[in-house]
């Protein structure tokens, strides 16, 4: 069994800028690995919490497509397989910090 969550922003921005403002907020963390890359607008990301090796590394996958005039960012986490709960809640915190860290980004 696998915890999975998933947070869809939707961002005042054309897609362009979304992109460089997610590219730019991944580079700015170490913690954050890009394992796959699948074209301008999907990624799939390890994040390797500051508690690593002792907390596991989760899997986050980003999408980006464009809506209107505007852009949304699909961000969904998806634990190892052997994680059967998120007792402290730290699935939501990687989800809410990563688009957090995008909308700084879009904001400077």
């Amino acid at each position: 069994m696998t915890v999975t969550r998933e947070r869809r922003i939707h961002l005042p921005f054309d897609l362009d800028a979304v992109r460089s403002a997610t590219v730019t907020a991944l580079q700015q963390r170490r913690v954050y690995r890009i394992v796959e890359h699948y074209g301008d607008d999907r990624w799939v990301i390890s994040i390797r919490p500051a508690a690593w090796p002792l907390l596991l590394s989760t899997k986050l996958d980003i999408e980006l497509a464009p809506f209107d005039a505007e852009s949304t960012c699909l961000l969904r986490t998806t634990s190892q397989r052997w994680v059967v709960g998120d007792i402290f809640g730290a699935y939501n915190r990687y989800l809410n910090t990563l688009a957090q860290r995008i909308r700084n980004e879009l904001d400077n």
